[in-house]
C-alpha cells in the first residue's frame, strides 16, 4: 500500500498526485464494463488508505484530467465543450485508445505521424 504525502498546505505532493493518476489508469485499464465513479473513488481510498476528505478532490481532478486526455470516457462528459459532471449515475470506462494499447492492438500504422519525426 502506498501512502500519500502532503505539502504544508495539506494538498498531495506532485509524487502523490502522480500515484493517484497511475492507480486510476491501472484500475480502469482492464475494465470492459463501465465502472461508476463511486467505485473508482472507493478503490483509490482503499489503495492509499485515505479518507475521502484527504483524497476525494484529487481523485476528481485526476478523473477529469484522464477524460480530457482521452484515456477515459464517461456518460457525463461532453468532449466538444470539455465539460464533465459527476452524478450518482456517472460511469466511466477506458477509451478505445487505452484499450487498444493495453491489448496491443495498434490504432495507427507506420505511416502515421507518431512514427514520423
Amino acid at each position: 500500500m502506498t501512502k500519500l504525502s502532503f505539502n504544508i498546505d495539506e494538498t498531495p505532493t506532485p509524487e502523490s498526485k502522480a500515484d493517484i493518476v497511475a492507480e486510476m489508469i491501472r484500475f480502469m485499464a482492464l475494465r470492459i464494463e463501465p465502472v461508476d465513479f463511486g467505485t473508482i473513488l472507493a478503490r483509490l481510498m482503499e489503495v492509499f488508505d485515505a479518507p475521502e476528505e484527504d483524497i476525494g478532490s484529487e481523485v476528481q481532478r485526476a478523473y477529469f484530467t484522464l477524460l480530457r486526455a482521452g484515456l477515459l470516457t464517461s456518460n457525463d462528459y461532453d468532449p466538444v465543450n470539455s465539460a464533465a459532471v459527476i452524478r450518482v449515475c456517472t460511469v466511466a470506462q477506458p477509451s478505445k485508445s487505452l484499450t487498444d494499447f493495453i491489448w496491443d492492438e495498434p490504432e495507427w500504422s507506420e505511416d502515421s505521424e507518431l512514427f514520423n519525426d
